[in-house]
């Protein structure tokens, strides 16, 4: 076999928790945030972390945020002065998937395994807290979109498919029917739809290892091949 492994690492532990439960060592500086003049390309500031998580950064109402494994942080989008931080500790790993980051004009949406979460842009404050969003396949961030007047999140524990804990895995429900997506109220976080879309999937093939997208009238997930599912 002349196929080669490009990289890989082994963590001897006992269990999930042990083997993730430290993320490799980074000193601060390690990754920047560079903020450059459209026009003519000079720096106009920058902002230095020790980790900054991948696809998370997002800007909105002249403010820019991004997750740092630890924290939401909210830069000043003209000056990158820190306006407010956030606690926010999803779990550790390799992977840079954490979560999924958005925002719009009065909140600020992190959705990750330990639950969705919304703060208020203005002041960092936690607004409301939603379900665990789970991932779907390995480097795919969880599912989080904001349409309209509605915040759709894939993937939670009431769905039958994809990447579950064991007790709710395939090989215990035979059927893929069941709540795929929930849309909430961007400012409450309660519940106004819940989307079934459990007949659109098979259990012979996991999920792809790409990002599940969204247009204004359909979810666009990624399992078998690409299954639209209707708003």
């Amino acid at each position: 076999d002349r196929r080669a492994r490009s990289w890989g690492f082994q963590v001897p532990a006992k269990s999930r928790e042990e083997a993730f439960a430290q993320l490799p060592p980074a000193e601060m500086g390690d990754e920047t945030i560079v903020a450059l003049d459209p026009d003519d390309g000079k720096k106009l500031w920058s902002v230095s972390e020790s980790r900054i998580v991948s696809l998370t950064m997002a800007a909105r109402g002249g403010k820019v945020c991004f997750h740092n494994h630890e924290e939401i942080v909210c830069l000043d989008l003209k000056t990158g002065e820190v306006l407010w931080k956030a606690e926010s500790q999803p779990w550790p790993e390799f992977t840079g998937a954490v979560g999924t980051m958005l925002m719009d004009d009065q909140r600020v949406y992190y959705a990750c395994d330990r639950g969705l979460k919304a703060w208020n842009l203005a002041d960092g404050e936690l607004a409301w807290e939603g379900p665990k969003v789970i991932i779907a396949a390995p480097m795919h961030p969880p599912d989080l979109f904001l349409l309209g007047d509605t915040l759709w999140i894939g993937m939670t524990r009431e769905m039958t498919s994809g990447t579950l804990p064991r007790e709710l895995s395939r090989f215990k429900i035979d059927t893929f029917h069941g709540t795929d997506a929930l849309g909430l109220d961007p400012l409450t976080g309660e519940i106004k739809r819940r989307l079934l879309a459990g007949e659109a999937f098979t259990p012979t093939h996991h999920h792809r290892c790409y990002r599940n997208k969204a247009t204004e009238r359909f979810m666009l997930l990624g399992r078998t091949g690409v299954e639209f599912i209707d708003f």
